[in-house]
């Protein structure tokens, strides 16, 4: 088993609303997060340009930040022995304040 979540431990300490905002021709898309206590809303502001006027939409989705060790304690639950766990999809170590993604690779045991 391979999962690849955020890693919502950095989110929180650091408190990062901004994801990204990139422009293809006419149209840019804002990435950012709404930081709730339980929860966080990950948004995505759309802007389309036509001449020299602006239309823009906005789509959310609400994101329950699961915990490393959270994860573990439900992999271990269910069956998965010797959970991996990395810092992002090149297999760096793990570093809570630092790491984008927690990656965790594990196995079941037949």
């Amino acid at each position: 088993l391979a999962l690849q979540l955020l890693n919502y431990a950095r989110i929180y300490q650091r408190q990062e609303r901004s994801v990204g905002i990139h422009r293809r021709c006419a149209c840019e898309s804002v990435r950012f997060y709404d930081i709730l206590p339980d929860m966080i809303q990950f948004n995505v502001l759309t802007i389309h340009w036509q001449e020299a006027r602006a239309a823009h939409s906005l789509n959310s989705t609400l994101l329950r930040p699961y915990q490393h060790a959270e994860i573990l304690a439900a992999l271990r639950q269910h069956g998965f022995w010797t959970p991996e766990c990395f810092g992002d999809m090149n297999f760096h170590p793990v570093a809570a304040a630092d790491s984008p993604n927690l990656v965790i690779a594990a196995r079941r045991g037949l």
